[in-house]
């Protein structure tokens, strides 16, 4: 997500940066209740997880996927069904089909 919004950023759809930065603290806030931890989320452990899930943990995760997946679709029809990005990305990044052996370029 937050490539989509970085590129976004880049291509003139800053809003597209800040709908995406929103849905990655809604993830990170599930990460911090689960580990108490903002950055580093060790709840993997050698063995299993460290602890069980908080009271109504699932609950609220399924809300922040279902968050996350509407924003997602959200940039994708603002983002890709936008004229001026297709006019600006259109041609961009084409590989010559000679190059792929000579170069080895995969994906």
């Amino acid at each position: 997500m937050m490539y989509l919004g970085g590129q976004a950023g880049a291509l003139g759809q800053g809003v597209i940066g800040q709908w995406t930065t929103y849905v990655r603290d809604l993830m990170l806030d599930r990460f911090e209740e689960l580990t108490g931890a903002r950055i580093y989320h060790m709840f993997i452990i050698p063995g299993g997880v460290r602890d069980r899930l908080p009271e109504g943990f699932t609950a609220r995760m399924e809300e922040t996927l279902q968050e996350f997946e509407s924003t997602l679709a959200d940039v994708e029809r603002v983002m890709f069904h936008n004229a001026v990005f297709k006019k600006r990305t259109k041609g961009v990044g084409v590989i010559d089909p000679g190059w792929i052996d000579t170069y080895g370029i995969t994906g």
